[in-house]
């Protein structure tokens, strides 16, 4: 894979096939640095450990600080790809139409589904957070 820095210091342009992390184009151009992290309750915390921060309730922890054998997590892991179309709405941080666009494909893609607006509102805040600038 060969990769290159581009006009925006925050992303990293790619070469390969990976479908869009946000929307799940099967064709992404743009990877996102990102530290990991996970979405689970307080109780799944290990005793000792460290949040990372609380928004509205809800940890977001790094994954090795959570007790998967008893509690769900959701476990976000490595860099983003996005598509042309998200990367553009990521470069604008036009927040709402990147969450519209995403809850359209995913019922698109599976009607029954049972995410809602504020499950990606949540998740894009957190890719937000956990969103590192690339190496200049």
């Amino acid at each position: 894979m060969e990769s290159h820095a581009t006009e925006s210091a925050s992303v990293v342009s790619i070469r390969r096939s990976r479908a869009c992390d946000f929307c799940a184009h099967p064709d992404s151009t743009t990877t996102y640095p990102c530290r990991d992290f996970s979405l689970t309750t307080a109780a799944s915390v290990k005793a000792g450990e460290e949040t990372l921060s609380s928004h509205g309730g809800v940890l977001h922890v790094d994954p090795d600080q959570v007790d998967r054998s008893r509690f769900p997590v959701v476990v976000y892991r490595g860099d983003w790809a996005a598509c042309a179309l998200c990367r553009v709405l990521i470069e604008a941080s036009r927040i709402e139409d990147l969450t519209q666009r995403i809850i359209e494909e995913i019922r698109r893609q599976s009607p029954s589904t049972r995410l809602t607006l504020d499950d990606i509102r949540l998740m894009l805040l957190l890719f937000w957070e956990h969103r590192l600038k690339a190496a200049a």
